[in-house]
């Protein structure tokens, strides 16, 4: 099954998704803003693959979202190196960014916040 190459924005008011958007359009990118309601919806079904069932999810998913969160899925590197230059041209900050891997397909968008300001947590004191 082909899947397209895309961009869930969470959290993420119109007028930020819009110039979002117009990056994703220029690079040959579906960008979508996920409502809501669908932050507990496992990210692989949000970015339609085909879905196993889930195991043991890790913590972190009874917190609504906070803050703006972006979700790249099947996105080619270089694709993704020139989505991710063109936000810093277009001075447009988004701190927390993921990329849909094996271990966070089953996760939904809590728990992926949840994880990202962990490990971010984590790093900060090395810097």
């Amino acid at each position: 099954m082909k899947t397209d190459s895309q961009i869930l924005a969470f959290h993420m008011d119109p007028e930020r998704f819009s110039e979002i958007s117009a990056i994703c359009e220029k690079l040959g990118l579906i960008c979508r803003n996920i409502p809501e309601k669908e932050d507990t919806v496992p990210l692989g079904l949000l970015c339609h693959l085909p879905m196993q069932r889930p195991g043991p999810l890790p913590e972190g998913g009874d917190l609504p979202l906070s803050e703006e969160m972006l979700l790249l899925c099947c996105v080619p590197g270089t694709v993704m190196d020139r989505f991710l230059k063109e936000l810093r041209r277009c001075r447009m900050t988004v701190s927390l960014k993921a990329v849909l891997t094996e271990t966070n397909v089953l996760w939904n968008a809590r728990i992926l916040q949840h994880q990202i300001r962990q490990e971010a947590g984590r790093i900060a004191p090395l810097l």
